[in-house]
């Protein structure tokens, strides 16, 4: 009786960990290693499958998944290290904790495809933003750059504008 109850216990665990917003880099880093589970369970049910058909499907599928889950992680890793403090741990509240400003925008020419019959993207212009991030915790400061598509031109005369504040702030949800 107590295993089974363990077992419900870990079950809910392991969805509230999936479903949860974490607030410090070590739940993060659980959030993170739940997905890299829930991926690997999901590709392994398609590995199964794959093999079923022929082997070596399966062989492809299961290096295939590897690669996958291995770019999900590293993706994850890098939000975490994006929206926690290094030093303490604690969340960036977007709000309170990061600032951001353009340093600078530069224009680029593109090469369209001639062969191509969709509306194709000429010129552009790329922000570089610089993020500051300071821990309401520990007080610790970090600053790092990004560069984000700002304006494009297409070759029809039309041109996307694209909102950096929202952006921005998009860059820092979990």
């Amino acid at each position: 009786m107590s295993n089974e109850k363990n077992q419900s216990t870990e079950k809910k665990g392991f969805l509230a960990t999936l479903k949860s917003n974490p607030q410090t880099l070590d739940e993060a880093k659980k959030k993170t290693k739940a997905n890299c589970i829930l991926c690997a369970i999901v590709f392994g049910v398609f590995v199964i499958l794959f093999s079923l058909l022929h082997i070596l499907f399966g062989v492809l599928w299961a290096v295939a998944a590897a690669g996958i889950i291995l770019y999900l992680k590293f993706k994850w890793d890098q939000k975490n290290k994006r929206n926690f403090c290094a030093d303490c741990g604690a969340r960036f509240d977007y709000e309170e904790c990061v600032s951001w400003e353009v340093s600078g925008v530069e224009r680029k020419t593109m090469n369209p495809d001639t062969n191509s019959q969709t509306k194709k993207a000429i010129q552009k212009d790329v922000a570089t933003v610089v993020f500051t991030c300071t821990c309401r915790e520990c007080g610790s400061e970090k600053s790092f750059s990004q560069k984000y598509d700002v304006t494009i031109w297409y070759d029809d005369g039309s041109r996307k504008d694209i909102n950096l504040q929202n952006v921005a702030k998009n860059y820092f949800k979990l």
